[in-house]
């Protein structure tokens, strides 16, 4: 199975910074945490990627990083 990138899923998933997600209150866990734990799992599934010095955050990704690996965290 090919992991092709539409414009449709570009609008779908879009990024924000990790400091804006964080401040808009609609991180359901501790950023901090889950970065330091499962920093390298959070990127492989597409949940964080680094622009720059930045981090940014897809919150649809990061919603169903939880729900598989949830009872680890």
């Amino acid at each position: 199975m090919e992991n092709k990138t539409t414009k449709e899923d570009l609008n779908q998933h879009p990024l924000v910074s990790l400091s804006a997600f964080k401040k808009s209150g609609k991180a359901p866990v501790d950023m901090n945490h889950l970065i330091f734990q499962f920093k390298d799992s959070l990127v492989d599934f597409g949940v964080l990627v680094r622009y720059g010095r930045k981090w940014l955050v897809s919150e649809s990704h990061l919603y169903q990083w939880l729900r598989i690996h949830g009872k680890e965290a």
